[in-house]
């Protein structure tokens, strides 16, 4: 039998924190926050809540060459940091780099997000807003989400 997250429905209580944990795959020409070819940003949100990541990604691993840095670790527009930044693992997945400025064709990421929900259902939400381009895509896997136990004072 396979586990599933099942409808807390009818239980009246609001949940106290939640802990979302995923990998985020970064396939692709992510070009980061390049001003012709980007910027390549993916967003994770709580569907009437907050916005947990907004964050730039580039697979480029040249870390002088700050016309394909990115964002991640910080949220877009701020930060500015090498491609490849955080990134768990480089090029494991098997897609080529079809950059032509040396890079990989994917990259992981490990995300944790933790917060506060006050309702009965959750909606995540995890999206890359329209590009001219569609050359760069995503993936999430070992996606995980927890309710934490609430706080006494």
């Amino acid at each position: 039998m396979t586990p599933f997250l099942r409808s807390a429905h009818g239980h009246g209580s609001a949940l106290p924190g939640l802990k979302v944990t995923l990998e985020l795959f970064v396939i692709k020409t992510w070009d980061g926050n390049s001003p012709f070819a980007g910027p390549d940003r993916w967003i994770a949100s709580v569907d009437g809540g907050p916005v947990l990541l907004d964050a730039t990604f580039s697979n480029d691993d040249a870390p002088f060459d700050p016309e394909f840095f990115q964002s991640y670790p910080q949220q877009f527009p701020g930060g500015s940091n090498p491609g490849l930044t955080g990134a768990e693992e480089k090029g494991t997945l098997g897609y080529p780099d079809e950059s032509g400025y040396g890079g990989v064709g994917d990259s992981i990421y490990k995300l944790t997000f933790t917060f506060r929900h006050s309702g009965n259902h959750l909606t995540l939400r995890f999206v890359d807003p329209p590009r001219a381009d569609a050359n760069e895509l995503w993936g999430l896997d070992c996606v995980r989400v927890k309710v934490r136990k609430a706080e006494t004072r």
